[in-house]
């Protein structure tokens, strides 16, 4: 087999391809590395395009899969945290990670706003809770309906972290759902299931679990939710939001 070796090959001409290998012929290369910023298939199809830091767009259906993170917060004695939503996804989901209170047992709530802001966190809702509790010393455990938690047509926020602990190795983390909020046809529905280190339960500790399912009993389309502790601000953790679709 023949080689060429040689620092460089361009086009004769700027703006020519180059053609390595015939259609049905398999082309070898084998560097360690290619660097080109956009890349096609065989029919001219972009499969991705860089801009040369590593930040891709143009991005393939086929590539780009059904979840992607659209924003991340970190909270740092922040006293709410907000997303902008629309229908540009079928579902949000969201997750909590190591989300925990300025001061201890204090419970993270959820609300939503309306295209047009006649509803500004504080859109009705009817939701039903579950929670399961035991203590870290094997002492109690609980599983049972949460009637206080569990609302209807209730305008306030609906708690889905429940009385997270500020100790320093306490937190609360988990993962709301927020299906079809662009809808103007159908009630949006929402679930969260989360677990926290529990606070209120005195110098034993308990592993706190709770699930939550819901629906914003309004047609109009959803633009932004909320998340914010009943009182006190958020000292830290994370909330990821990702689309969909």
């Amino acid at each position: 087999m023949s080689k060429v070796n040689t620092d460089a090959i361009k086009p004769r001409d700027t703006g020519l391809d180059i053609t390595l290998g015939a259609a049905g012929d398999t082309t070898v290369i084998s560097a360690d590395s290619i660097d080109v910023n956009t890349v096609k298939d065989s029919g001219g199809n972009t499969l991705w395009t860089s801009d040369g830091g590593g930040v891709l767009s143009s991005v393939n259906s086929g590539l780009s899969g059904s979840l992607k993170l659209l924003s991340t917060t970190t909270a740092d004695d922040t006293s709410s945290i907000s997303y902008s939503v629309s229908s540009a996804y079928d579902v949000y989901m969201f997750e909590f990670i190591n989300i925990q209170p300025v001061s201890s047992n204090k419970s993270l709530g959820f609300q939503a706003s309306v295209v047009g802001g006649s509803l500004d966190n504080n859109i009705p809702y009817t939701s039903a809770t579950f929670y399961a509790d035991h203590n870290e010393d094997d002492t109690w455990s609980v599983l049972e309906f949460f009637n206080s938690l569990s609302d209807g047509n209730a305008t306030t926020y609906q708690e889905i972290l429940y009385e997270v602990t500020n100790d320093a190795d306490g937190a609360g983390n988990g993962t709301l759902f927020l299906f079809n909020p662009g809808s103007t046809t159908f009630v949006k529905h929402w679930y969260s299931i989360n677990t926290v280190m529990f606070g209120g339960g005195g110098a034993v500790k308990r592993a706190y679990n709770m699930l939550v399912g819901a629906y914003f009993n309004t047609t109009l389309a959803i633009n932004a939710v909320n998340f914010k502790f009943d009182s006190g601000n958020i000292n830290a953790g994370d909330i990821k939001m990702y689309g969909l679709s």
